[in-house]
C-alpha cells in the first residue's frame, strides 16, 4: 500500500516493472492510496489533511488498510505499506499509531 497525502501534490497512477512482477509473478495486491493532504480533489480535499488536520491523512491510510483488509484482498500479517519524503512521515506515524 503506498501513499503520500501533502503539499497538494496529486498522484496519479502510474505503470511500474516492478509493480507489475510483484503482481502477476508473486500474487500481490498493490494499493495506491489518495489520502487528504494532497492536491487529488482541490483546495478543500488538500486543507483537509494540511497543519492541524495532519491527523486525517493517517486515518485515512490506516481506513484504507482495514478496508483492504475486510475485502480479504490482504491480511495484516501480509500488509506492508510504503511512502518516501511526507510519505515517510506517513508510513512511521501509521506504524506508531497502528503496528
Amino acid at each position: 500500500m503506498y501513499g503520500y497525502g501533502g503539499f497538494n501534490i496529486s498522484l496519479s497512477p502510474t505503470y511500474s516493472v516492478s509493480r507489475m512482477i510483484f503482481i502477476k509473478n508473486l500474487g500481490g495486491v498493490y494499493c495506491h492510496v489518495n489520502l487528504r493532504g494532497g492536491g487529488e480533489y482541490g483546495k478543500e480535499w488538500h486543507h483537509g489533511g494540511s497543519l492541524a488536520n495532519k491527523q486525517n491523512v493517517f486515518n485515512d491510510f490506516i481506513s484504507a488498510a482495514e478496508t483492504l483488509h475486510e475485502m480479504k484482498y490482504t491480511s495484516p500479517d501480509k500488509l506492508a505499506i510504503e511512502g518516501g519524503s511526507n510519505g515517510g512521515l506517513l508510513v512511521a506515524a501509521c506504524a506508531n499509531q497502528r503496528p
